[in-house]
């Protein structure tokens, strides 16, 4: 996967530069006047009146209602980035539906559709150029403030009857060629990313990772997956598959991952493991017929409904699971955890064990302030998170990272 994460910028004039700076300063600090802008870049008031009226007509700022007295005469109206009127498109693709939605970079959803699609290279393509189509239709963005079309693929996908994929990029949305499509029709940028990715950048800005510094999401939906946010940046590492949760090896197994290990999380995490290990539990203890079980869901449903079984095997689950992540979480100094997918709706049976068992694995200064809370927006996350990664790339400093 192509390293995204930072936007290289061109800017070809002083002017350039110093209108960056200005937007850059309003994004990380807030509402700043005229004044106090000047005061912090030393502008020549000449140039920095231009620069504002710029930013004003584009609509990219805004006068704030709120009124500062300067010291210096009049009293001043500061500046402050046009969240509510600048978004992106954003389109989720999942193996049988996309997902468009028109997001501000507030993070509010202004129109959402979802279109259910076979996974076949021309249906898939056809439909996301309607979605795509539908979602500009439906866009209220002014000429300008339209950033960025974001699409979430997911990480690994394995095709009926073939071996599993494990790039992103390759197997049947390989195929569908989302980037290139959209690239072709579309007159803003197009970035493509892991849903996984999206969904983390949404959670931090958002959601339950919002005031984090370092956090971490955890997904479970049949495999697990992660991703790491570090201020709002994500970490990817030297392929941009940072952070496989789910092929840290545990023990040997009488199967092989796709990774090539026998024996990582994802293997004894996997569905049908989880249904085996309720399916013994019951059976040592009664002789009694059981029920006839296919998804694993279910036996999160029967956790929550007080089966001890269920609530066993879910525990035994989320310990293997902490002790694989807790001592990521001591060496990174991760202050957050965000449990998505199945391990949210899996909250009540899942969150309490797997933080507990974390106190084994995460030395006692980051246990004390580590949280670990349930995901906040689910799906909605990633639609989000194209937001936030937009406004990053096109307000941030580059290459900002928060001291203290």
């Amino acid at each position: 996967m192509p390293d995204i994460s930072e936007k290289p910028v061109s800017l070809r004039s002083k002017g350039e530069i110093n209108e960056r700076l200005i937007r850059s300063l309003i994004y990380h600090q807030g509402p700043l006047s005229r004044i106090e802008i000047g005061d912090i870049t030393q502008m020549s008031p000449a140039a920095l009146t231009a620069i504002c009226g710029d930013l004003l007509q584009s609509g990219e700022v805004v006068e704030t209602d709120e009124v500062k007295a300067s010291g210096r005469g009049r009293r001043r109206r500061p500046l402050r980035i046009n969240y509510e009127n600048i978004g992106c498109i954003s389109l989720i693709c999942d193996p049988h539906s996309i997902d468009a939605a028109v997001v501000d970079l507030n993070g509010d959803i202004k129109w959402q559709k979802s279109y259910d699609t076979p996974l076949t290279r021309e249906a898939y393509q056809e439909n996301l150029i309607k979605a795509y189509k539908d979602a500009l239709q439906e866009n209220t963005f002014k000429p300008g403030n339209l950033l960025e079309i974001g699409v979430s693929l997911p990480e690994i996908y394995k095709r009926p009857g073939q071996p599993i994929e494990t790039d992103p990029f390759s197997g049947i949305y390989a195929e569908i060629g989302a980037e290139k499509i959209l690239k072709e029709i579309a007159e803003v940028p197009v970035f493509v990313d892991k849903i996984e990715s999206l969904r983390a950048l949404g959670e931090m800005a958002y959601g339950a990772g919002k005031g984090a510094e370092m956090m971490m999401l955890i997904t479970w939906d049949e495999i697990l997956r992660g991703a790491l946010v570090d201020n709002g940046s994500l970490v990817r590492g030297a392929t941009g598959a940072a952070i496989k949760i789910g092929h840290f090896w545990v023990g040997e197994t009488d199967q092989y991952c796709s990774c090539g290990l026998n024996g990582c999380l994802n293997l004894h995490m996997a569905p049908e493991r989880i249904i085996e290990q309720w399916k013994e539990g019951k059976h040592s203890v009664s002789n009694d017929p059981i029920e006839d079980i296919t998804d694993y869901r279910r036996i999160i449903e029967l956790a929550g409904q007080s089966d001890g079984i269920a609530a066993a095997v879910l525990a035994k689950a989320a310990e293997l699971l902490a002790a694989e992540v807790g001592p990521l979480a001591t060496v990174l100094v991760i202050d957050r955890i965000i449990l998505g997918g199945e391990l949210a709706a899996a909250s009540d049976v899942m969150l309490q064990p797997f933080h507990a068992a974390l106190r084994k694995y995460v030395s006692h200064n980051e246990y004390k302030r580590l949280e670990v809370l349930p995901a906040a927006l689910g799906l909605a996350a990633a639609h989000r998170g194209v937001a936030a990664q937009a406004a990053e790339w096109h307000f941030a400093l580059p290459h900002h990272h928060t001291m203290t």
